[in-house]
């Protein structure tokens, strides 16, 4: 069990050898997830393991714990995001091996026998992202916009309502 996490590693190897790398990485040295982030602080504990599935494929597993820190839709102010994610790739020379992989397993396409565990920690965690981030509950939104109904048009005339006013002849 390694406790640094290499730059580049030669995957084959690391298969042949049953490597295993355990530890922490900052999010400020994954630059694809920072630019998307609120406030790019904490870390991303992870555990790869490289060695053979059952039918001599190459392949890595790991876990991966994070909390990170979005932007709400709702409120546009930080929400905080526990990611636990389980990452299993098996090697693929080319695309038509895809549909061979066991079950379970994310295709890993080799260029080179070299893959960099940095950017499949990356990776995972962008997969990991919700689609809209918001927070759980409507908390985030300001009360006093809930209690008059004017965000979902119960009461008040809906959202509109205001415009009726303007319609109507005024007189001086």
């Amino acid at each position: 069990m390694f406790d640094t996490l290499p730059d580049r590693l030669d995957f084959w190897r690391a298969v042949s050898g049953g490597a295993s790398f355990r530890g922490e990485l900052a999010l400020t040295e994954l630059p694809r997830l920072c630019s998307l982030l609120e406030r790019p602080h904490g870390v991303v504990r992870f555990e790869l393991n490289f060695g053979r599935d059952a039918g001599g494929r190459g392949v890595v597993q790991g876990t991966l714990e994070a909390v990170l820190s979005l932007q709400c839709q709702r409120c546009l102010e930080a929400v905080e995001h526990p990611v636990s994610a389980k990452l299993a790739m098996a090697a693929v020379a080319d695309l038509n091996e895809v549909d061979r992989l066991p079950e379970g397993f994310d295709p890993l396409l080799l260029e080179d026998r070299f893959v960099c565990p940095r950017d499949l920690i990356e990776d995972e965690l962008l997969l990991a992202l919700p689609l809209i981030p918001r927070h759980s509950s409507r908390a985030c939104l300001d009360a006093d916009l809930l209690s008059d109904g004017a965000v979902d048009g119960e009461a008040g005339g809906g959202p509109f309502a205001v415009l009726a006013d303007w319609r109507q002849p005024h007189s001086h």
